[in-house]
This record gives structure tokens, C-alpha cells and sequence, in this order.
């Protein structure tokens, strides 16, 4: 991904170079120009000196083109390792996004399972605190009905031993009455 950036500056490198070597042509087509005018001016052959300006300066653009079209052709293969970096971005790109969205989608589904083990907990919790009420509710219960069945129990057990002893005192009184009542016999 790096590689993008650093490839816009060599383009840019590229293209500074371009525009300083038409700079430098115009400023050598300015000096033949100057040193032109100077030999005419010194009484050179003006029709030598047009062909040695020709000359020179042929070589100078053809020297200019030469490195213009290779500038531009190192541009254009710039352009295109740009385009294939840009294309190499644009996938990672998605790729990470889809990745991001699949994350995002599992955190949200991970949450919402924490969330209802949670849910879950706190509600058997609940249930726990209320089966804790009701057995502590029950054990109160069932420990006063024993104490009242313990009561009725000794109060039975009391009244059972109060009719035993009047039942003896009766069978007591009737063996005693039928002893009295008996005939003696005579002597």
C-alpha cells in the first residue's frame, strides 16, 4: 500500500524533469539565438552560421525528444504500476471490509449469546431466590403443623392416659362392685 504514494512522487519527479528540459531547450534556443545574432553582427557567413544553428539546434531537440519520450514512457509505466497499486489497494480494501463486517457480525452475534446466557442466569437466579422463598415459606409451615401435630399428639396422648385411668377406676369400681354383689357364700 505504501507503494502508491512513492510511485505519485517519482511521477511527479517525472514530470518536473519534462517541464526543466523544455525550460533548458527554450533558454538553449535563446542563447543560439543570442550567439546567432552575435556573429552576424561580426560579420560572420549568415547562411553558415543559419546551418550550424540548424544543426545544433536539431541535435538539441532531437536530444530533448529522446529524453522527453523516455520520460514518457517511464511515466506511462509509473501510470500503470500506480493503477495495478490502486487496484491491489482497492481489493485489500474490500477484502478488509468484508472481513470488518464479518467480525462486526460475529461480535453482535457473540454479544447477543452473552447477552441471553446472561438473561438466563439472572432469570435462574430469580427462580433460585423464589424456590428459596417457597422452601424457607414451606420449612415454616411444616415445622408449625408438626409443632401443632406434636401438641395434638401429647394432647391425645394425655387424654388417652386420663380415659385409660377413669377406665381402670371403672373396672376397678365394677370389679369392686361385682366383688360386693357377689353372694357370700355361708358359713
Amino acid at each position: 500500500m505504501a507503494a502508491a504514494p512513492e510511485l505519485t512522487g517519482v511521477a511527479r519527479n517525472v514530470n518536473q524533469s519534462i517541464r526543466t528540459n523544455e525550460t533548458s531547450l527554450s533558454h538553449l534556443e535563446e542563447q543560439i539565438d543570442r550567439l546567432t545574432d552575435a556573429l552576424v553582427s561580426v560579420n560572420a557567413d549568415p547562411t553558415e552560421m543559419q546551418a550550424l544553428y540548424e544543426e545544433e539546434r536539431s541535435k538539441l531537440l532531437q536530444e530533448i525528444s529522446d529524453k522527453s519520450r523516455l520520460l514518457n514512457q517511464t511515466l506511462e509505466e509509473l501510470k500503470e504500476k500506480e493503477q495495478l497499486h490502486e487496484q491491489e489497494i482497492g481489493m485489500l480494501q474490500d477484502r478488509n471490509r468484508m472481513e470488518k463486517e464479518s467480525l462486526v457480525e460475529q461480535l453482535k452475534s457473540s454479544q447477543a449469546e452473552l447477552l441471553d446466557h446472561y438473561n438466563r442466569v439472572d432469570l435462574m437466579e430469580n427462580e433460585k431466590e423464589q424456590l428459596e422463598w417457597e422452601l424457607s415459606k414451606a420449612e415454616e409451615k411444616y415445622k408449625r403443623q408438626n409443632e401443632n401435630l406434636i401438641d395434638q399428639n401429647n394432647a391425645l396422648m394425655h387424654a388417652l392416659q386420663d380415659e385409660q385411668n377413669k377406665s381402670r377406676d371403672v373396672i376397678e369400681d365394677l370389679e369392686r362392685d361385682l366383688q360386693n354383689s357377689a353372694p357370700k357364700p355361708y358359713r
